[in-house]
């Protein structure tokens, strides 16, 4: 996965095994209205498999 935001890039290698935890809320606000957050956390090992994994994100 490559993440870029201007001239920043930061590319991660996915292992095999890795924990994946998904979270959206709704937040109602008085002025502006819903406010919707996506929270997507994915953790592993260094080191613990170095297979990497077609993982994708659509």
């Amino acid at each position: 996965m490559t993440l870029r935001q201007n001239e920043n890039e930061v590319v991660l290698d996915f292992p095999q095994h890795m924990t994946l935890e998904i979270k959206v809320e709704d937040e109602v606000k008085k002025r502006k209205g819903t406010k919707r957050e996506l929270e997507i956390e994915l953790e592993w090992y260094l080191g613990a498999d170095d297979r990497q994994t077609g993982v994708t994100i659509e």
